[in-house]
């Protein structure tokens, strides 16, 4: 049994890793379980062939099998040192933070210098009261100037609020902590 002390960030690097020979052994599996037409006669050395072509499915169905309960073992490490450390609760956090800076970012678009303001809409008049210049309609910029200054000033302290979680999350994911895996295991995933 290997001993790593390894960050979290590793931890789910290893995690991928894992899941993905997981993939590649059951494919293996997979190929190697596929029925095998056999036309005309047949040898003592085809029948061999095929029996361990099956033996081979199941042994690459157990290395699997030891695989998946490894990813869950350290799937649980992973989520107690979350849970532990309160990176949970910081990324529901962070995701709240980027979610307000992102609308407060799309409101920012539509501030406009280029129109009236809404309280000047009463007082517009058209070149003469005849004319129709209003047909084409006139341009009100609902968030005018002081409203885009107060929406720059909301992002700005927005982003230094995510960039200081950010900066939690990365220490928090940079603790390190103990995992066991089979060495067979933790060689073929850790390159060690």
């Amino acid at each position: 049994m290997a001993t790593l002390q390894i960050t979290l960030s590793r931890a789910h690097k290893i995690a991928e890793r894992l899941k993905q020979k997981i993939g590649e052994m059951h494919a293996e599996a997979v190929s190697q379980a596929r029925t095998v037409t056999v036309t005309g006669v047949t040898g003592d050395s085809q029948v061999q062939r095929l029996v361990e072509q099956g033996e081979r499915a199941m042994a690459l169905t157990a290395r699997a099998d030891r695989f998946i309960v490894a990813l869950a073992a350290l799937r649980a490490q992973i989520g107690a040192q979350n849970e532990a450390r309160g990176i949970s609760a910081m990324l529901a956090e962070l995701e709240g933070v980027n979610r307000r800076l992102a609308h407060r970012k799309v409101l920012l678009a539509h501030v406009r210098d280029d129109g009236i303001a809404p309280q000047d809409l009463m007082s517009y008049k058209p070149i003469s009261p005849d004319s129709r210049a209003m047909m084409g309609g006139v341009s009100v910029s609902v968030l005018d100037a002081a409203k885009g200054v107060a929406l720059n000033t909301e992002v700005s302290a927005l982003q230094r609020e995510a960039f200081a979680m950010s900066d939690r999350i990365a220490e928090a994911n940079a603790m390190r902590f103990a995992v066991e895996l089979d060495d067979d295991i933790a060689a073929e995933v850790t390159g060690g």
